[in-house]
C-alpha cells in the first residue's frame, strides 16, 4: 500500500458532508500540524539540538497519524482526541521546555500552538480542564526557569541554537495558526452554503460561539 492509500480513510473522513464538523477540523488541524512538526524536527537536526528534544519530535510524527488513523478506523475519533491532546500537554510541551534549554528555546512558543488545538478540537468540561492544565503547566514552566531548577540548567542553549529554536518554532506555528483559521473558515463556509442550498439543516454557529453546557 503507497503512502496516499495509507491516509485515504482520513482523506475521505475530511471530505465527508455527514461526518461531525468537529471530527473533520481534527484531522485537518491535526495532519497539518504533523508537517509542522516534521518541519521543526529536520531544523533541531540541522542546529544540533538535544537528543531527547528530537526523539520526542520523533515519537510526536510517528505516534500522532497511528493513533488517529486508529481511531478512525474503528470509529473512535473522540477517543483520539483525548490521547493526543493529553499527550501533548502532559508529554510534549515539558519535553520541549526543559530539554529545549527552557525560557531560551522555541519550547515555550509551543504553549500557544496548544491553547489553540485545544480550543478547536476540544469543547465543554474537557477543553476547560486542558485549558486549566496548559495555564498551570505554564506558570510550573516560569517559576522553574526562575528558581534556574537543575534539569534546565542540564540542556542549555547557545546563542546560535536559542536564536535558531525560537524563530523556527515562531515561523512554522504562524503557518499552523493562519493555515488552521483559514481551513476553518473555508469549511464554514463551504459548509453552509451546501445546507442553504439544500435547505435541509440550520446553519451551525462558529465553533468559538458555540453555547455548551
Amino acid at each position: 500500500m503507497n503512502l496516499f492509500g495509507i491516509f485515504k480513510p482520513a482523506y475521505d473522513a475530511i471530505r465527508d458532508p455527514d461526518r461531525d464538523f468537529s471530527e473533520r477540523i481534527f484531522l485537518i488541524l491535526t495532519f497539518m500540524s504533523e508537517v509542522v512538526v516534521f518541519i521543526a524536527l529536520i531544523g533541531d537536526i540541522l542546529v544540533g539540538e538535544n537528543f531527547m528534544e528530537i526523539a520526542t519530535l520523533v515519537v510526536t510524527v510517528v505516534m500522532v497519524p497511528v493513533i488517529a488513523l486508529t481511531c478512525l478506523r474503528i470509529d473512535r475519533l473522540d477517543l483520539a482526541v483525548r490521547i493526543i491532546v493529553v499527550g501533548l500537554v502532559l508529554f510534549v510541551l515539558p519535553a520541549l521546555f526543559f530539554y529545549g534549554g527552557g525560557l531560551r528555546g522555541g519550547g515555550v512558543i509551543w504553549i500557544i500552538f496548544a491553547y489553540m488545538y485545544v480550543g478547536l478540537v476540544l469543547k465543554g468540561r474537557w477543553r476547560n480542564i486542558m485549558f486549566a492544565m496548559i495555564t498551570v503547566l505554564s506558570m510550573f514552566f516560569y517559576l522553574a526557569a526562575y528558581y534556574r531548577l537543575p534539569l534546565i540548567e542540564q540542556y542549555p542553549h547557545s546563542e546560535k541554537q536559542y536564536y535558531a529554536d525560537s524563530f523556527l518554532s515562531l515561523t512554522v506555528l504562524r503557518h499552523d495558526l493562519g493555515s488552521g483559521t483559514a481551513v476553518q473558515r473555508r469549511k464554514r463556509a463551504r459548509e453552509k452554503g451546501s445546507r442553504k442550498g439544500r435547505g435541509a439543516y440550520p446553519v451551525p454557529e462558529p465553533l468559538f460561539l458555540q453555547h455548551e453546557p
